[in-house]
């Protein structure tokens, strides 16, 4: 491979040894016959062409002379050397080339003739300005952007097809929420791989990593995984250049090869330092005032992203020869993306900090690789917020499926380890919040105060389902954070969620005063509860047969109980009239009337009543029927008399039987 970079100029010199020494770096690009030791199965050692050796043996004042040039290069007296990055890593790259040759000419024990009370020296400058000139470039070479992945570049992609940013990613998590979640940048996560079994930990399968990029981020307004495989995400300039210096670095001995290596681990910051995509700190910085759920989903859309790019960008440095880079690929990769996943778990690690108020057991060396720790606003009351809990269960999700994939992503050794140590623990964080949080939103929803407005189901209902719905249907999930329990331990916490419902309920329609509107708010939100369960499966298998039974008869119990406290009173009321009257034409004219007004008083006011399932209605209103017409029925053919013909005349004019029913058939419309 032929250096890619021209030397500069020389600041000063003799030409001929000037003329020797361009030459002889010139053909340093031309790795030819491989010689010295091997390492990891590629050239080691210095190697030159042949032709190059007698340029630098053909002049005893040759090594003195490139020695000044070399110090020129690596310390200049202008400022040009730092204003001129370019021209900087051009220098360097020279400084260290010809410092090579000099240490070749060396070990050959070829050279000027030093006097020996400079020997020593001699033999220690060349070592010294080749160390210095190796530093630099290593340090160079943590500074170079070889992604294509600058957030112009992730905002404005020419086709238009990525369009992703941290205000993209909090968009889509925004209105998915607004859309009632149903769609949202978390609720992907239910598409991942399934990791039912074990931990990221154990040795269970998570899928396939393709299979894992495929549903990333369904629901953003693009698809990025497919987006970024359309992208060539290396900058090839970069990369001839950042070839160059391995080249160097590994030709020059195991010595250089491994300073490079460490430079790589020390400047993992830094290399990852414009990626801000990869960044969870950037994406959720800004929004401190957001509800704590949606921080929740907005770190699990992030992961999603974060992962899907490592995935891509690992698939491309993997799908080409790299040259001399291909031996530190490895290295260079998992320095980014140690400092990628690190920030994502401090970032989440953070999150539940502020929700839970507990300190960080993640080790603190690694909180502290970037500046900033992401706070959000926690209210005191939030704990009744269900989506705080379900927020948790995906972050759990999110974490347990995508971890695997990160760890495959990652070389072996301390860092890999590490960070499998800080994954385990946030997964044992995040387990032992949503237990404690399940047990503190049971004992709110048990002593819940509602404000009933009408008989319908209430929204606290539905938003106790809903909550319970979504549980059942990240069961597998739950199950996992439950663990050391038994899996009847997950059946026990939707029955407690559901019973403590069933509780609040009925306590507070204790304070409803119109006879029978208990038992018809009841019967709703009892009916409500009873239809959630039959229409999701995995709820009606989770409550059992038995519940599912006892819900059925307790809807009979209300219909009785609201037929008896509503309707009974109206008709023992005529009754009891009839059996108190002395004179028996008065009698049955005084009960009609009365009856009459208390039914339209009754059905005036139980009309505005909602009961939403038609079957439910007219099951309610049949057992009115039964209860109330027979009675009317009865109080008109009693009024047989001439007089009380004539009067049952008029009155049919006003009532009838069909028109008492016809009444009662607008029950319950609200």
């Amino acid at each position: 491979m032929t250096s890619s970079f021209a030397l500069p100029g020389p600041p000063a010199g003799d030409a001929r040894v000037r003329g020797e020494w361009l030459a002889a770096a010139s053909a340093f690009g031309g790795y030819l016959e491989l010689e010295g030791r091997v390492h990891g199965g590629q050239p080691s050692g210095a190697v030159f062409t042949d032709s190059a050796m007698p340029l630098l043996l053909s002049s005893k004042g040759a090594p003195s002379s490139l020695l000044g040039d070399i110090e020129a290069y690596l310390n200049p007296i202008s400022g040009e050397l730092l204003a001129d990055p370019a021209l900087r890593l051009t220098r360097y790259l020279a400084a260290a080339k010809l410092s090579l040759v000099l240490q070749r000419q060396q070990a050959l024990g070829t050279g000027s003739g030093t006097a020996s009370g400079d020997t020593h020296e001699h033999e220690k400058r060349p070592k010294k300005l080749l160390d210095q000139a190796m530093s630099s470039l290593a340090m160079e070479f943590c500074h170079l952007r070889i992604w294509r992945l600058d957030a112009d570049v992730l905002r404005g992609h020419p086709h238009r097809r990525l369009g992703i940013s941290p205000a993209s990613i909090w968009e889509s998590v925004v209105r998915g929420g607004c859309r009632g979640g149903s769609r949202s940048a978390a609720d992907s996560v239910a598409s991942w791989p399934s990791s039912s079994s074990t931990s990221f930990g154990g040795t269970s399968g998570t899928g396939s990593s393709s299979g894992f990029l495929s549903a990333l981020c369904e629901d953003m307004s693009v698809r990025s995984d497919k987006a970024f495989g359309r992208m060539d995400l290396i900058d090839r300039k970069v990369l001839s250049t950042i070839n160059d210096i391995a080249g160097l670095m590994i030709q020059g001995g195991y010595e250089y090869e491994d300073m490079l290596r460490r430079a790589i681990d020390r400047h993992s910051a830094q290399l990852a330092s414009y990626l801000e995509i990869l960044d969870m700190d950037n994406i959720l910085g800004g929004h401190k005032e957001e509800p704590k759920e949606t921080v929740l989903n907005v770190w699990t859309a992030g992961m999603h992203i974060i992962v899907g790019v490592l995935g891509e960008m690992r698939r491309q440095l993997n799908g080409q020869d790299l040259g001399w880079f291909n031996m530190l690929k490895e290295d260079y990769f998992s320095a980014i993306a140690k400092q990628s996943v690190r920030r994502l778990l401090r970032a989440a690690d953070s999150i539940c900090t502020r929700i839970h108020g507990v300190a960080s057991p993640v080790d603190p060396v690694h909180m502290m690789d970037t500046d900033d720790t992401y706070t959000a606003v926690v209210k005191p009351d939030d704990l009744l917020s269900s989506r705080t809990a379900v927020g948790l269960v995906m972050m759990y999700k999110a974490l347990n499926c995508g971890m695997p994939i990160v760890l495959a992503l990652l070389s072996t050794g301390h860092a890999k380890d590490s960070i499998l140590a800080e994954g385990e623990a946030l997964l044992q964080r995040l387990s032992d919040m949503f237990v404690k949080l399940c047990v503190e939103q049971k004992e709110l929803v048990r002593a819940r105060r509602l404000d009933i407005s009408d008989t319908g189901v209430h929204p606290f209902t539905r938003r106790v389902m809903a909550h319970v719905r979504t549980l059942v249907q990240h069961g597998s999930t739950v199950c996992l954070m439950l663990k050391g329990r038994p899996k009847a331990a997950f059946h026990e916490l939707v029955a407690q969620l559901v019973s403590s419902l069933e509780c609040a309920l009925d306590s507070n329609s204790r304070g409803l005063q119109i006879p029978g509107q208990q038992q018809m708010f009841l019967l709703n939100n009892a009916h409500m509860m009873l239809q959630e369960a039959r229409a999701e499966r995995d709820l009606g298998r989770v409550l059992g047969e038995g519940w599912l039974a006892r819900r059925h008869d307790q809807l009979d119990v209300f219909i009785a109980g609201y037929v008896d406290t509503s309707w009974a009173p109206v008709v023992s009321c005529a009754l009891r009239r009839r059996r108190r009257t002395l004179w028996p034409a008065s009698s049955h004219r005084q009960s009609f009337d009365k009856l009459t007004w208390l039914l339209e008083t009754t059905c005036r006011v139980h009309r505005t009543w909602k009961v939403s399932d038609p079957l439910v209605r007219d099951k309610v209103r049949e057992a009115v029927f039964h209860k109330v017409v027979p009675v009317y029925r009865m109080h008109m053919e009693n009024c047989r008399s001439e007089k009380q013909q004539q009067q049952q005349q008029k009155c049919a004019r006003r009532h009838s039987v069909e028109q008492l029913e016809s009444q009662l058939q607008e029950l319950f419309e609200g």
